[in-house]
């Protein structure tokens, strides 16, 4: 799972912030194999425990004084790894970034135009 803790406020005068710091805490204490990155955190470990760890990251920012607070939670479920699923991702970036950029009347390519259904509204007017 990715999560991403937004609270509000993020933190204290004292602690910029500390309610996102609460969140990445009851994720580490859950023992789950974890990483904290730039914009979130990602957790590996079993359906039942990340579910659970999920809600413990979201209640430990209120708990802390957060007055609101907006998640973002990306999940998957399969038999590859975080490390298996980035070096994929790496893959299919370097294939588009060696794929040229500028393309050309010259080259076969066309322009494609959408009249959006003809200029008619939903209702068909």
């Amino acid at each position: 799972a990715d999560i991403q803790v937004l609270p509000t406020p993020s933190g204290t005068a004292g602690d910029t912030y500390k309610h996102v710091d609460a969140a990445i805490s009851a994720i580490a204490a859950s023992g789950l194999e974890h990483s904290v990155h730039a914009l979130g955190t990602t957790v590996e470990g079993p359906a039942e425990e990340v579910w659970a760890v999920v809600r413990k990251a979201f209640d430990a920012a209120l708990a802390s004084g957060a007055t609101k607070e907006l998640m973002v939670l990306k999940l998957y479920q399969g038999s590859s790894t975080v490390a298996q699923l980035e070096a994929s991702g790496q893959a299919c970036a370097a294939a588009a970034a060696a794929k040229p950029r500028n393309q050309s009347a010259a080259d076969g390519w066309k322009p494609q135009t959408f009249t959006g259904g003809g200029g008619r509204t939903k209702a068909g007017r």
